[in-house]
């Protein structure tokens, strides 16, 4: 089992209340930390006796997750099976019209370019302490060790975006990216 660099939409976060005690970190801090790292304001807070969870909201997936996928996929290279994955997710999305529908087929894993990953990382809460968070993750993009010798698409992936979002310097049209 390898290490496997991940894109895609944060969907979900959970933070144990007994570790936020432990470090007395309120969530207000909390929340200032994780904000330095996404647009926590498109989550929705929930609370139960053990945990604080956001949830995205509803009405970012249903209106904006299909063309932001189509979107991103169109900057991926468009070879198979990639390009049969990226028709597949968009036309099963696009018939979806709940955050849990979203979510089955994210669960279901029977797509490479949408499926679900729970990652356990930290956020700095001060300079001396780091939080244990977990990330719920619709994963886009998977590359990994496994293909170390084959960023390609990766690499074609990260030059489209450069290319798109600098749009207006004439000179990101020559932006490209090796490893040598």
């Amino acid at each position: 089992m390898g290490q496997y660099l991940q894109m895609g939409i944060c969907n979900r976060i959970v933070i144990e209340k007994e570790s936020m005690n432990k470090l007395n970190i309120s969530i207000e801090k909390v929340i200032e930390s994780i904000n330095k790292e996404m647009e926590i304001s498109l989550f929705e807070q929930s609370e139960t006796e053990n945990q604080f969870i956001f949830t995205i909201r509803d009405a970012i997936v249903t209106e904006q997750l299909l063309e932001f996928l189509r979107f991103q996929y169109s900057l991926y290279d468009q070879e198979e099976p990639y390009k049969q994955c990226f028709e597949s997710v968009l036309k099963m999305v696009s018939e979806s019209s709940t955050l849990q529908e979203i979510e089955e087929i994210a669960k279901d894993k029977s797509f490479a370019c949408f499926q679900k990953s729970v990652i356990d990382d930290e956020i700095m809460v001060n300079e001396w302490y780091w939080l244990r968070i977990e990330y719920s993750i619709w994963v886009m993009f998977v590359e990994g060790k496994i293909y170390m010798e084959a960023y390609s698409n990766f690499l074609r992936y990260l030059e489209h975006q450069v290319r798109v979002s600098s749009n207006k310097w004439s000179i990101a049209g020559v932006f490209r990216s090796f490893i040598q």
